[in-house]
């Protein structure tokens, strides 16, 4: 499955309008497993585009509507961290 997502707005410190965007990919490779891949950015009018990858899974255990997901991010451009590991927990109702 492949999601793109953009978006926009205006940077409220200093009034600047920006641009976020990105590319997912997931790839099943369990019943209730899938890994995801990820580019993703975001450009500020002003400043340098903060742009990263990350690769990760999403794990829908036996518990109704519940997804945990965990992933490492690694910056592209300058502007961006280094390295970040990021988890999350998702509630279905």
């Amino acid at each position: 499955m492949l999601h793109l997502n953009l978006g926009g707005g205006v940077d409220r410190m200093e009034n600047n309008p920006f641009v976020i965007w990105g590319l997912i990919a997931e790839l099943p490779v369990a019943p209730k497993f899938r890994v995801v891949g990820e580019i993703d950015g975001e450009n500020t009018k002003g400043r340098s585009a903060d742009t990263s990858a990350l690769i990760g899974f999403i794990w829908n255990p036996p518990l109704h509507n519940v997804s945990i997901d965990a992933g490492i991010r690694r910056g592209i451009s300058r502007a961006a961290s280094n390295w970040m590991f990021t988890t999350g927990l998702t509630f279905g109702f």
